[in-house]
Protein backbone atom coordinates (compact mmCIF):
# COMPACT_ATOMS: atom_id res chain seq x y z
CA UNK A 1 0.00 0.00 0.00
CA UNK A 2 1.11 3.64 -0.23
CA UNK A 3 1.73 3.82 3.31
CA UNK A 4 4.05 0.86 3.96
CA UNK A 5 7.23 -0.45 2.59
CA UNK A 6 8.59 -3.70 2.37
CA UNK A 7 6.18 -6.83 4.37
CA UNK A 8 3.70 -4.26 5.58
CA UNK A 9 2.50 -3.04 2.70
CA UNK A 10 2.18 -6.96 1.34
CA UNK A 11 0.33 -7.21 4.49
CA UNK A 12 -1.72 -4.16 4.25
CA UNK A 13 -2.15 -5.21 0.20
CA UNK A 14 -3.54 -8.86 0.78
CA UNK A 15 -5.73 -7.58 3.53
CA UNK A 16 -7.50 -5.24 1.16
CA UNK A 17 -8.14 -8.09 -1.14
CA UNK A 18 -9.59 -10.05 1.21
CA UNK A 19 -11.76 -7.40 2.50
CA UNK A 20 -12.76 -6.73 -0.90
CA UNK A 21 -13.77 -10.44 -1.75
CA UNK A 22 -15.66 -10.75 1.33
CA UNK A 23 -17.70 -8.07 0.52
CA UNK A 24 -18.02 -9.25 -3.58
CA UNK A 25 -19.17 -12.72 -1.54
CA UNK A 26 -21.70 -11.15 1.32
CA UNK A 27 -23.69 -8.86 -1.96
CA UNK A 28 -23.56 -12.72 -3.70
CA UNK A 29 -25.35 -14.46 -0.98
CA UNK A 30 -27.53 -11.42 -0.69
CA UNK A 31 -28.99 -12.31 -3.82
CA UNK A 32 -28.36 -15.75 -4.16
CA UNK A 33 -30.82 -18.81 -3.58
CA UNK A 34 -31.05 -19.94 0.45
CA UNK A 35 -33.11 -22.80 0.48
CA UNK A 36 -33.81 -25.21 -2.24
CA UNK A 37 -36.69 -28.10 -2.46
CA UNK A 38 -36.63 -30.31 -5.16
CA UNK A 39 -39.26 -32.89 -6.01
CA UNK A 40 -38.73 -35.46 -8.58
CA UNK A 41 -41.51 -37.71 -9.95
CA UNK A 42 -40.58 -40.77 -12.22
CA UNK A 43 -43.64 -43.20 -13.85
CA UNK A 44 -44.95 -44.95 -17.02
CA UNK A 45 -48.17 -45.74 -18.51
CA UNK A 46 -48.92 -47.31 -21.15
CA UNK A 47 -45.51 -47.23 -22.61
CA UNK A 48 -45.02 -43.77 -21.87
CA UNK A 49 -42.21 -42.84 -19.50
CA UNK A 50 -42.48 -39.34 -17.78
CA UNK A 51 -39.95 -37.60 -15.60
CA UNK A 52 -41.09 -34.52 -14.20
CA UNK A 53 -38.59 -32.48 -11.52
CA UNK A 54 -39.90 -29.74 -9.34
CA UNK A 55 -37.70 -26.66 -8.18
CA UNK A 56 -38.53 -24.42 -5.55
CA UNK A 57 -35.43 -21.78 -5.05
CA UNK A 58 -36.01 -19.34 -1.96
CA UNK A 59 -33.94 -16.23 -2.11
CA UNK A 60 -34.22 -12.97 0.61
CA UNK A 61 -35.65 -11.33 -2.06
CA UNK A 62 -38.17 -13.87 -4.22
CA UNK A 63 -39.40 -17.49 -4.26
CA UNK A 64 -39.13 -18.97 -7.89
CA UNK A 65 -40.61 -22.69 -8.84
CA UNK A 66 -39.15 -24.11 -12.17
CA UNK A 67 -40.65 -26.93 -13.78
CA UNK A 68 -38.58 -29.00 -16.21
CA UNK A 69 -39.54 -32.48 -17.34
CA UNK A 70 -39.97 -34.90 -20.39
CA UNK A 71 -42.88 -37.32 -21.44
CA UNK A 72 -44.78 -38.44 -24.48
CA UNK A 73 -42.39 -36.96 -27.12
CA UNK A 74 -42.71 -33.51 -25.48
CA UNK A 75 -40.27 -31.23 -22.90
CA UNK A 76 -41.42 -28.83 -20.22
CA UNK A 77 -39.45 -26.19 -18.91
CA UNK A 78 -41.98 -23.36 -17.30
CA UNK A 79 -40.67 -20.90 -14.70
CA UNK A 80 -42.51 -18.38 -12.09
CA UNK A 81 -41.06 -16.05 -9.42
CA UNK A 82 -43.03 -13.80 -6.75
CA UNK A 83 -41.32 -11.52 -4.58
CA UNK A 84 -41.83 -12.02 -0.54
CA UNK A 85 -43.65 -8.39 -0.21
CA UNK A 86 -46.01 -9.58 -2.98
CA UNK A 87 -47.09 -12.27 -0.66
CA UNK A 88 -49.43 -11.53 1.96
CA UNK A 89 -48.78 -13.38 5.16
CA UNK A 90 -47.14 -16.42 6.22
CA UNK A 91 -44.55 -17.66 8.48
CA UNK A 92 -41.62 -18.32 5.79
CA UNK A 93 -42.21 -15.01 4.11
CA UNK A 94 -41.43 -13.49 7.82
CA UNK A 95 -38.41 -15.94 8.37
CA UNK A 96 -36.87 -14.41 4.79
CA UNK A 97 -37.99 -10.95 5.77
CA UNK A 98 -36.18 -11.18 9.04
CA UNK A 99 -33.22 -12.44 7.63
CA UNK A 100 -33.02 -9.92 4.76
CA UNK A 101 -32.75 -7.34 7.45
CA UNK A 102 -30.23 -8.79 9.35
CA UNK A 103 -28.05 -9.20 6.23
CA UNK A 104 -28.93 -5.60 5.55
CA UNK A 105 -26.87 -4.63 8.28
CA UNK A 106 -23.86 -6.91 8.10
CA UNK A 107 -23.88 -5.33 4.06
CA UNK A 108 -23.08 -2.01 5.70
CA UNK A 109 -20.81 -3.29 7.74
CA UNK A 110 -18.85 -5.02 5.26
CA UNK A 111 -18.48 -2.27 3.34
CA UNK A 112 -17.53 0.15 6.09
CA UNK A 113 -15.03 -2.47 6.90
CA UNK A 114 -13.65 -2.26 3.62
CA UNK A 115 -13.18 1.02 3.30
CA UNK A 116 -11.70 1.51 6.06
CA UNK A 117 -9.12 -1.07 5.90
CA UNK A 118 -7.99 1.14 2.41
CA UNK A 119 -7.90 3.79 3.94
CA UNK A 120 -5.67 2.32 6.53
CA UNK A 121 -3.25 1.05 3.84
CA UNK A 122 -3.07 4.43 2.02
CA UNK A 123 -2.74 6.16 5.44
CA UNK A 124 0.19 3.76 6.59
CA UNK A 125 -0.75 3.17 9.48
CA UNK A 126 -0.18 6.32 11.13
CA UNK A 127 -4.06 7.27 12.26
CA UNK A 128 -4.38 5.53 15.46
CA UNK A 129 -8.25 5.49 14.70
CA UNK A 130 -7.80 3.96 11.10
CA UNK A 131 -5.75 1.05 13.09
CA UNK A 132 -8.31 0.20 15.86
CA UNK A 133 -11.91 0.97 13.57
CA UNK A 134 -11.49 -1.95 10.84
CA UNK A 135 -11.15 -4.63 13.33
CA UNK A 136 -14.06 -3.22 14.92
CA UNK A 137 -16.25 -3.27 12.42
CA UNK A 138 -15.12 -6.38 10.72
CA UNK A 139 -15.85 -8.31 14.06
CA UNK A 140 -19.08 -6.77 14.06
CA UNK A 141 -19.83 -7.98 10.42
CA UNK A 142 -18.90 -11.74 10.92
CA UNK A 143 -20.89 -11.89 14.25
CA UNK A 144 -24.08 -10.20 12.57
CA UNK A 145 -23.50 -12.03 9.10
CA UNK A 146 -23.25 -15.63 11.01
CA UNK A 147 -26.23 -14.53 13.46
CA UNK A 148 -28.22 -14.19 10.40
CA UNK A 149 -27.22 -17.52 8.53
CA UNK A 150 -28.00 -19.07 12.41
CA UNK A 151 -31.26 -17.48 12.59
CA UNK A 152 -32.19 -18.75 9.48
CA UNK A 153 -31.33 -22.16 10.17
CA UNK A 154 -33.23 -22.85 13.29
CA UNK A 155 -36.34 -20.56 11.94
CA UNK A 156 -36.72 -22.21 8.80
CA UNK A 157 -38.15 -25.45 9.80
CA UNK A 158 -40.47 -24.30 11.99
CA UNK A 159 -42.12 -21.34 10.21
CA UNK A 160 -42.79 -24.01 7.25
CA UNK A 161 -44.27 -26.58 9.87
CA UNK A 162 -46.47 -23.73 11.03
CA UNK A 163 -47.41 -23.25 6.88
CA UNK A 164 -47.96 -27.14 6.32
CA UNK A 165 -49.96 -27.56 9.67
CA UNK A 166 -52.32 -24.48 8.00
CA UNK A 167 -53.08 -26.71 5.40
CA UNK A 168 -54.20 -29.07 7.06
CA UNK A 169 -55.51 -32.65 5.40
CA UNK A 170 -55.50 -33.29 1.68
CA UNK A 171 -56.88 -36.16 -0.88
CA UNK A 172 -53.72 -35.73 -3.19
CA UNK A 173 -51.23 -38.47 -2.66
CA UNK A 174 -48.24 -36.05 -3.72
CA UNK A 175 -49.21 -33.44 -1.29
CA UNK A 176 -49.52 -36.08 1.42
CA UNK A 177 -46.38 -37.54 0.38
CA UNK A 178 -44.78 -33.53 0.95
CA UNK A 179 -46.74 -32.91 3.99
CA UNK A 180 -45.26 -35.78 5.45
CA UNK A 181 -41.47 -34.86 5.45
CA UNK A 182 -39.92 -31.81 3.67
CA UNK A 183 -38.27 -28.74 5.45
CA UNK A 184 -41.05 -28.37 8.14
CA UNK A 185 -38.82 -31.61 9.78
CA UNK A 186 -35.68 -30.76 9.13
CA UNK A 187 -33.31 -28.27 7.65
CA UNK A 188 -32.13 -30.64 4.91
CA UNK A 189 -32.78 -34.00 4.43
CA UNK A 190 -34.24 -36.25 1.55
CA UNK A 191 -36.80 -38.86 1.39
CA UNK A 192 -38.60 -41.43 -1.59
CA UNK A 193 -41.79 -43.26 -1.78
CA UNK A 194 -43.81 -45.13 -4.33
CA UNK A 195 -47.46 -43.36 -4.78
CA UNK A 196 -50.31 -43.67 -6.20
CA UNK A 197 -51.27 -40.79 -9.13
CA UNK A 198 -54.57 -41.87 -10.90
CA UNK A 199 -54.12 -45.29 -11.00
CA UNK A 200 -50.71 -44.97 -12.07
CA UNK A 201 -47.38 -46.09 -9.63
CA UNK A 202 -44.88 -43.33 -9.76
CA UNK A 203 -41.22 -43.44 -7.97
CA UNK A 204 -41.50 -40.02 -6.24
CA UNK A 205 -38.71 -38.10 -4.30
CA UNK A 206 -38.03 -35.11 -2.21
CA UNK A 207 -34.73 -33.29 -1.52
CA UNK A 208 -34.66 -29.60 0.54
CA UNK A 209 -31.36 -28.78 1.83
CA UNK A 210 -30.07 -24.59 2.17
CA UNK A 211 -28.45 -23.34 -1.16
CA UNK A 212 -25.47 -21.33 -2.27
CA UNK A 213 -26.85 -18.12 -0.82
CA UNK A 214 -26.35 -19.68 2.52
CA UNK A 215 -22.80 -21.37 2.51
CA UNK A 216 -21.40 -18.19 1.10
CA UNK A 217 -22.43 -16.40 4.04
CA UNK A 218 -19.57 -18.23 5.90
CA UNK A 219 -17.18 -17.76 2.82
CA UNK A 220 -17.41 -14.18 3.73
CA UNK A 221 -17.00 -14.50 7.30
CA UNK A 222 -14.11 -16.47 6.94
CA UNK A 223 -12.50 -13.72 3.92
CA UNK A 224 -13.62 -11.07 6.50
CA UNK A 225 -11.76 -12.88 9.47
CA UNK A 226 -7.90 -13.33 7.22
CA UNK A 227 -8.73 -9.74 6.23
CA UNK A 228 -8.53 -8.10 9.73
CA UNK A 229 -6.13 -10.91 10.83
CA UNK A 230 -3.27 -9.27 7.78
CA UNK A 231 -4.18 -5.68 8.65
CA UNK A 232 -3.87 -6.44 13.16
CA UNK A 233 -0.41 -8.34 11.84
CA UNK A 234 0.11 -5.58 9.83
CA UNK A 235 -0.75 -2.76 12.39
CA UNK A 236 1.41 -5.07 14.68
CA UNK A 237 4.44 -4.72 13.22
CA UNK A 238 4.07 -1.35 13.06
CA UNK A 239 3.81 -0.49 16.24
CA UNK A 240 6.47 -2.75 17.33
CA UNK A 241 8.96 -1.18 14.52
CA UNK A 242 7.61 2.53 16.36
CA UNK A 243 8.22 0.74 19.90
CA UNK A 244 12.00 -0.38 18.99
CA UNK A 245 12.57 2.92 17.52
CA UNK A 246 11.74 4.73 20.45
CA UNK A 247 13.52 2.18 22.49
CA UNK A 248 16.83 2.43 20.83
CA UNK A 249 16.36 6.21 21.16
CA UNK A 250 15.96 6.20 25.17
CA UNK A 251 19.07 3.87 25.29
CA UNK A 252 20.63 6.36 22.97
CA UNK A 253 19.75 9.98 23.45
CA UNK A 254 18.67 12.45 20.92
CA UNK A 255 20.74 12.69 18.10
CA UNK A 256 23.48 15.53 17.29
CA UNK A 257 21.73 19.18 17.68
CA UNK A 258 23.94 21.77 15.94
CA UNK A 259 22.45 24.54 18.74
CA UNK A 260 23.00 22.42 21.01
CA UNK A 261 26.56 21.05 20.63
CA UNK A 262 28.21 24.43 19.14
CA UNK A 263 29.08 25.34 22.23
CA UNK A 264 28.62 28.48 24.11
CA UNK A 265 28.62 31.88 22.43
CA UNK A 266 31.46 34.01 22.94
CA UNK A 267 30.97 36.76 25.41
CA UNK A 268 32.16 40.38 24.71
CA UNK A 269 33.05 42.60 27.47
CA UNK A 270 30.41 45.52 26.66
CA UNK A 271 27.54 43.47 26.08
CA UNK A 272 27.43 43.58 22.87
CA UNK A 273 28.78 41.96 19.58
CA UNK A 274 31.81 44.29 17.66
CA UNK A 275 30.86 45.76 14.75
CA UNK A 276 30.67 43.98 11.35
CA UNK A 277 34.10 44.96 9.47
CA UNK A 278 34.33 44.11 5.54
CA UNK A 279 37.64 42.07 5.12
CA UNK A 280 38.56 43.67 1.78
CA UNK A 281 38.74 47.17 3.35
CA UNK A 282 41.92 48.64 5.88
CA UNK A 283 40.83 49.30 9.11
CA UNK A 284 42.68 52.63 9.16
CA UNK A 285 42.19 54.36 5.54
CA UNK A 286 39.60 52.13 4.48
CA UNK A 287 41.29 51.65 1.12
CA UNK A 288 39.71 47.90 -0.48
CA UNK A 289 42.43 44.89 -0.30
CA UNK A 290 43.56 42.87 -2.78
CA UNK A 291 41.23 40.04 -3.38
CA UNK A 292 43.11 36.79 -2.83
CA UNK A 293 44.57 35.14 -5.76
CA UNK A 294 41.87 32.81 -7.84
CA UNK A 295 43.71 29.14 -7.73
CA UNK A 296 44.23 27.07 -10.75
CA UNK A 297 41.24 26.58 -12.77
CA UNK A 298 40.06 22.88 -12.19
CA UNK A 299 40.13 20.59 -15.91
CA UNK A 300 36.03 20.16 -15.73
CA UNK A 301 37.18 17.48 -18.25
CA UNK A 302 39.44 14.95 -15.36
CA UNK A 303 36.97 14.38 -13.63
CA UNK A 304 38.11 10.93 -12.67
CA UNK A 305 36.14 7.95 -12.02
CA UNK A 306 32.76 8.67 -10.08
CA UNK A 307 32.46 6.34 -7.23
CA UNK A 308 28.59 6.04 -5.53
CA UNK A 309 28.44 5.57 -1.61
CA UNK A 310 25.17 4.10 -0.56
CA UNK A 311 24.88 5.83 3.38
CA UNK A 312 21.52 3.86 3.75
CA UNK A 313 20.32 2.92 6.91
CA UNK A 314 21.14 -1.18 6.96
CA UNK A 315 18.47 -1.83 9.42
CA UNK A 316 15.11 -0.10 8.37
CA UNK A 317 16.75 1.40 4.72
CA UNK A 318 15.82 4.76 5.17
CA UNK A 319 18.36 7.69 4.35
CA UNK A 320 20.91 8.66 6.43
CA UNK A 321 23.14 12.51 7.03
CA UNK A 322 26.27 13.06 7.98
CA UNK A 323 27.03 14.72 10.72
CA UNK A 324 30.44 17.01 10.32
CA UNK A 325 30.97 17.34 14.02
CA UNK A 326 31.69 13.57 14.66
CA UNK A 327 32.67 12.84 10.77
CA UNK A 328 29.84 9.98 10.95
CA UNK A 329 26.45 9.15 9.50
CA UNK A 330 23.25 9.07 11.39
CA UNK A 331 19.68 7.44 10.80
CA UNK A 332 16.72 9.05 12.02
CA UNK A 333 14.66 6.37 11.32
CA UNK A 334 16.31 4.39 14.55
CA UNK A 335 18.30 7.40 16.17
CA UNK A 336 21.30 5.83 16.19
CA UNK A 337 24.83 6.32 13.97
CA UNK A 338 25.82 3.75 11.33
Amino acid sequence: MVGFSGENSKRFTMATIFAILAFILLLASFWTSWYLWTISIEAEEGGVYVELDMDVEMSLEEMTLRLEGSGDGEQISESQSQDWDDINTGEVKEVYENTRAIMTGAVILGLLTMIFIIAAGVAGGRNLVLKRLPIILGILTVLVTLVAAGYFMASHPNAWEDEVEGEGSTDNPLLEFMFDDGPHKSFSGEDSATIDIDGTPADVGSKWRPDVGWYLTFVSAVFFLVSIALHRNAVGEDELTESIAMKRYAEAGPGPDPYRDAGPAPAYSQGYAPQYQDPYRTATYGEPRRAPAAEPAMDVFDIGTPQVVDHTCGTCGKETRYIEQYDRWWCDGCYKYI
